[in-house]
């Protein structure tokens, strides 16, 4: 038997009036434990009447939380189905849903795009601008740390090969260390890296995973 845990569950029960599921929480035992240990506590009436008020709290909080899911699953909903009719008459949201269901972030909130190939960032790139302001957009270089270019040589091979980039959208260049056999072969294949475009937005990320829906109907 865990005596020690014991006398400071009793301890915690009667002198505080503290709720058995914090006081498991904080000794770092069962909640079944500690309502056998304190059972035989009698508590004040303002011990209970506080207990009392929390639970009340904290059921009020748990509904607004489940509220709150509940209506953010509904707006997201109803991007996707936007993004579903968008897919039907719209050729170019066709296309970046297609490389997006292959190459995407798949985030919840995040639409991002990966590749080493300028010409497919560059389609994303200026798509994108037209959908979101340019200041939120993000764009960042990955690369292995054997990649005989440097951070300034990479950042200005794509900045020569991207038309929609500007300063603005530079954020980092992340250099890795390749630890699995297939990464060494992207050193020579991948010289200037792989790129990535992205930006915070449910809306469309939610709009893009609708238009997937559609184009996996076809």
């Amino acid at each position: 038997m865990k005596t020690e845990e014991k006398k400071q569950a009793i301890e915690l029960r009667r002198q505080e009036g503290m709720a058995i599921p914090k006081i498991a929480k904080k000794l770092g035992v069962s909640r079944s434990s500690v309502s056998v240990w304190v059972r035989d506590v009698k508590l004040t009436q303002e011990q209970e009447k506080r207990l009392k008020d929390n639970s009340g709290n904290n059921k009020h909080l748990a509904e607004h939380s489940k509220r709150r899911k509940e209506e953010a699953k509904k707006v997201r909903e109803g991007y996707r189905k936007e993004g579903f009719n968008r897919a039907k008459t719209d050729d170019m949201f066709r296309v970046i849903c297609g490389i997006y269901w292959g190459d995407g972030s798949k985030g919840r909130h995040t639409f991002g795009v990966s590749n080493c190939d300028c010409r497919m960032i560059n389609i994303v790139g200026k798509w994108l601008i037209e959908e979101v302001d340019k200041d939120k957009i993000g764009f960042k270089i990955q690369c292995p740390d054997e990649t005989t270019k440097d951070n300034n040589e990479l950042l200005k091979w794509w900045s020569a090969n991207l038309e929609f980039l500007e300063d603005s959208m530079i954020k980092k260049t992340i250099r890795y260390k390749i630890n699995r056999a297939s990464q060494w072969k992207r050193v020579d294949k991948q010289p200037n890296g792989t790129a990535v475009i992205y930006t915070c937005s449910t809306r469309l990320v939610q709009m893009v995973f609708g238009g997937i829906e559609y184009l996996s109907t076809l």
